[in-house]
């Protein structure tokens, strides 16, 4: 961290935290660092006081402390809510990937699609997308995307009152045809010579 301030009463709760869940007793390092890392999130709610760098600085330097980091879960937990809140996000391969399980689920702070501030969900790298933080609007029109996509690729369109299990073994059909006719593409007819 580029700057380490903290006042008394971040110190006075470090060591309480750490008192706490921590054994054997701390060091004066990892009361520092917690204290830190309090401080930051505080801050962190005050405009100005405190970077989007040095407050993810903070966050990792929490982390990069294993045996603080298992005790202090909390105070990492605290640290990721407000870097989501910034529209501070890790990408998918920082933290060895496992950086989902302790960032929140939901939070609120600019979304990743649209950059407006509002209330985000976390959803899943899946069908080739990374993790990311959407609002309610983004998502909708993500899975809205998504559907008009399957619907021109597989051919197969939603019918009225069709239910989903159905709706997903026609596309499964469809996809199953279009891979077969890949594997196996039509002969070309013989052509005849003026010889023959």
């Amino acid at each position: 961290m580029s700057e380490t301030r903290f006042a008394p009463e971040d110190m006075d709760r470090a060591r309480e935290l750490l008192a706490r869940s921590y054994s054997p007793s701390p060091g004066d390092a990892d009361i520092e660092l917690v204290a830190a890392s309090i401080s930051a999130e505080r801050r962190s709610r005050i405009a100005d006081a405190i970077t989007d760098k040095d407050l993810r600085a903070a966050h990792d330097q929490l982390y990069a402390s294993s045996s603080v980091r298992r005790a202090l879960r909390g105070v990492l937990e605290s640290l990721a809510q407000a870097l989501l809140a910034r529209g501070v996000v890790p990408k998918p391969d920082d933290f060895d990937g496992d950086w989902w399980l302790w960032w929140p689920q939901q939070g609120r702070g600019p979304c990743q699609h649209c950059g407006n501030q509002r209330t985000l969900r976390r959803y899943s790298a899946r069908f080739g997308k990374p993790y990311r933080y959407l609002c309610q609007r983004c998502r909708q029109q993500e899975v809205s995307d998504n559907e008009e996509y399957l619907n021109q690729s597989t051919g197969v369109i939603p019918e009225p009152g069709e239910s989903a299990d159905s709706l997903l073994l026609r596309r499964l059909t469809a996809i199953a045809a279009q891979a077969a006719d890949m594997r196996h593409p039509p002969s070309r007819p013989m052509e005849l010579t003026e010889d023959e």
